[in-house]
């Protein structure tokens, strides 16, 4: 089966296309899963690194993600960017939510 994928047209937006752009697939079940991209320059520099992990699966099987957390290491930076993607059961659940909420660092 093939999928059309509609990329972005950035120039249309009046905004410079990303330096790198990657996907990765979560599978259900996989409570392990820990993802690490480099970002480098056109010339093959080291600029910066995402991290993906999932974060505190729900107890059922097969294991369920509530959320997957994201940081940013940025090599002129100290800060890490950490930002968090929530399932709906996650945001829709006020204690889980105030939980993964606490771990967002940056601009929101």
């Amino acid at each position: 089966m093939s999928r059309k994928r509609r990329k972005t047209n950035f120039e249309q937006l009046g905004l410079a296309p990303p330096i790198t752009q990657t996907m990765t697939t979560y599978v259900l079940g996989d409570d392990l899963y820990d993802e690490s991209f480099s970002i480098d320059t056109q010339a093959g520099e080291f600029m910066a690194s995402t991290v993906w992990v999932c974060l505190k699966p729900l107890a059922c099987d097969p294991k369920k993600v509530t959320a997957l957390e994201i940081w940013l290491f940025d090599k002129n930076d100290i800060k890490t960017a950490t930002k968090v993607l929530m399932s709906k059961y996650a945001f829709n659940d006020p204690a889980i939510r105030a939980r993964l909420e606490q771990k967002v660092s940056g601009d929101r």
